[in-house]
């Protein structure tokens, strides 16, 4: 038999239950990436850093997801939220990383430079490096 809640209630047990799936997402991809001691640069050879981008994303997307409201209008209420301020400093930078890099390509963290001499023509980019350092990854 179904527990009778108001309309409001059911909304808030449903985003507390994905909130929970979310989180526990990005707990896992952060213990997978510190057992591959995935802490790589775009630059390193191999296939290591497109692998580790894939679970950086799903990470900081996954973490990010509970703290916007999206179209059910409810973010997971900060009061329930037990951080330190370390805590609270790696929070909002994955939410600012989830915003400006992760979910969207903001300008701002990108270069791209045209470049040509004499018989050579290329484009010069700097582009945002997907990785989470051991400490964050820790966090």
């Amino acid at each position: 038999m179904d527990i009778e809640l108001s309309p409001r209630d059911r909304t808030l047990y449903a985003k507390l239950y994905a909130s929970f799936s979310d989180v526990a997402l990005a707990r896992r991809c952060a213990e997978h990436i510190k057992a591959k001691g995935w802490y790589r640069r775009p630059w390193s050879r191999g296939t290591i850093y497109f692998q580790q981008s894939a679970f950086v994303t799903s990470l900081v997307v996954s973490y990010s997801r509970p703290f916007s409201p999206g179209r059910g209008g409810l973010a997971f209420p900060k009061r329930l939220i037990p951080y330190n301020p370390n805590q609270w400093a790696l929070h909002d930078q994955l939410i600012g990383q989830r915003n400006e890099v992760y979910a969207h390509s903001d300008l701002e963290r990108w270069t791209v430079r045209p470049w040509r001499s004499a018989d050579f023509e290329t484009t010069i980019v700097g582009q945002p490096i997907l990785v989470l350092e051991p400490p964050q990854i820790e966090a």
